[in-house]
């Protein structure tokens, strides 16, 4: 084999690398975001409706969040609701 097909075969070679430690850093940044979900969903491995309660998130949101979930919830439904307060609070700033 000459030096110009090593020389290729080298190069070939430094970008499969780069590919795939991009691919891995990618992976783990996807794997930790994940993580962090199902914490958030799940703190202490239960259920956030069962550890979590009102009074937390009027310390942090203030009383519009009783307000944003007045307009959110529907009695007559019984599906579990994904709410996104940051959003909802955000709504409610900008009809004032």
């Amino acid at each position: 084999m000459d030096d110009i097909n090593k020389f290729i075969i080298k190069g070939f070679e430094k970008i499969d690398n780069f590919i795939r430690n991009s691919h891995k850093r990618e992976n783990e940044i996807v794997h930790r975001q994940i993580n962090k979900i199902n914490v958030s969903l799940f703190p202490n491995r239960k259920p956030q409706e069962r550890v979590l309660n009102i009074i937390q998130f009027l310390i942090k949101y203030g009383y519009g969040f009783i307000k944003i979930l007045h307009n959110v919830i529907d009695l007559q439904k019984t599906d579990a609701i994904i709410l996104d307060i940051k959003s909802e609070l955000d709504k409610m700033q900008k009809e004032k």
